[in-house]
């Protein structure tokens, strides 16, 4: 989970974690699974407080997004559904 981007598919991310082991999306063109390293919360200045959580491949593709009423409650739902550790949250950088 290095050198996160500022930005994924144009949101500004506020904070990450590293995906529990075995976590997979689909890749959108392939249709075939791909692994999520870590997650990430985001947001579109036009759309706050709304924040997406964003599963996240090695190669900082975003694989799966669910969109969310707040930061906490998206960081919340990844803990809920055992995709990241409660304590994993970290400010991007």
């Amino acid at each position: 989970m290095q050198n996160v981007p500022e930005q994924l598919d144009g949101a500004t991310v506020i904070s990450v974690a590293p995906s529990t082991p075995g976590q997979t999306g689909i890749d959108y063109q392939s249709g075939e699974p791909i692994a999520i390293e870590y997650f990430a919360v985001a947001q579109y200045p036009d759309d706050q407080p709304r924040a997406y959580l964003f599963g996240v491949s090695v190669d900082h593709r975003v694989v799966c997004d669910y969109l969310d009423d707040s930061i906490e409650e998206a960081q919340m739902q990844a803990v809920r559904n055992g995709w990241v550790q409660p304590s994993a949250w970290r400010p991007r950088g």
